[in-house]
């Protein structure tokens, strides 16, 4: 059968072909990362799961690459793609394994996978523990009386994402315009 390490290595192989030379330009580990998540949908698909789908054109916004290493403060150094500005929310901490590049419409968006140690674990104790009531007036309650409140999204944005839709509907699928209004 055709397994993740028999596709993995026939890549440097495909990458040599005249028609499929652009493959050349990707980081292999992305292309691996494709393999992993393309190893994974069929074995699911195996496992009773559905049969995977046909990706679309716009579906997958986002690439995965294993080697990141820290360039200089706020800067990462990406395979075939160099050292790339990022805002640092967060101080990256532990050992850097992967960092995951998404395009959300004209922003492109980066997060970081860190190892870190595990802190000391200590058992839950049983005045530790406390109970969790999910529901619509407040978001949840907890035992102890805190309550969270229900942010009611749905109700804020619920008709302008309405009108978005139906302006979506109109448009010739795949448009420029279409893509505008999607994003």
């Amino acid at each position: 059968g055709t397994t993740y390490e028999n596709q993995a290595g026939e890549l440097p192989a495909i990458k040599k072909l005249e028609d499929l030379k652009w493959l050349g330009q990707i980081p292999s580990q992305t292309l691996q990362a494709t393999l992993e998540r393309l190893n994974k949908a069929y074995k699911s698909f195996f496992n009773g799961a559905g049969f995977p789908k046909w990706a679309r054109k716009y579906h997958y916004n986002s690439f995965t690459v294993k080697s990141v290493k820290i360039d200089t403060h706020n800067r990462l150094k990406l395979p075939k793609i160099g050292s790339v500005k990022y805002y640092a929310s967060r101080q990256i901490e532990g050992k850097l394994k992967r960092a995951v590049i998404t395009r959300h419409g004209h922003s492109w968006y980066i997060s970081v996978v860190c190892e870190v140690p595990l802190p000391e674990f200590h058992p839950v104790t049983e005045n530790q523990r406390v109970g969790l009531d999910w529901g619509t007036t407040h978001f949840y309650t907890l035992s102890t009386g805190h309550q969270e409140r229900n942010l009611r999204l749905s109700q804020k944005y619920g008709s302008r994402l309405r009108v978005l839709q139906r302006s979506l509907a109109r448009k010739k699928r795949g448009s420029h315009n279409w893509r505008t209004v999607k994003r």
